[in-house]
């Protein structure tokens, strides 16, 4: 990084008191400055929150997969059977299409609110005419 290489002085007339500040002053001064921000930053970076998401709107399930990912839009509606092994609930849609959501990574609130959701739409699919 260049600086220009400037000279300010301030001198008060009334008490003499003369402050002097250059580019190496600013550099002196600045680097602590720039280490602190630059940790502060990388703290953030790296303390992301790693888990999923998921909202449910009526029969829709928003599934926001984890960092910069947009959210997977799934019909609940559309869902014919669904499965759940040790850490996966697995929704098996319409078209032999599936769709997988990792249940470790969710919030516990959030895949006991999944859970009941499917089981109360698919029982309210099997016994609609």
């Amino acid at each position: 990084m260049a600086f220009p290489i400037m000279f300010f002085r301030l001198t008060d007339p009334f008490s003499g008191f003369d402050f002097s500040f250059s580019s190496t002053s600013l550099i002196f001064y600045g680097s602590p400055l720039m280490i602190i921000f630059a940790l502060y930053g990388s703290f953030f970076f790296f303390t992301i929150d790693k888990r999923d998401y998921i909202t449910l709107n009526g029969s829709w399930l928003y599934h926001k997969k984890r960092y910069f990912f947009p959210p997977v839009k799934i019909s609940l509606a559309m869902a014919e059977d669904y499965r759940i092994t040790d850490t996966k609930l697995v929704l098996f849609l319409e078209q032999n299409k599936e769709e997988e959501i990792n249940l470790q990574f969710l919030k516990v609130r959030d895949a006991e609110r999944l859970e009941n959701a499917v089981k109360g739409l698919l029982e309210a699919k099997k016994t609609a005419p």
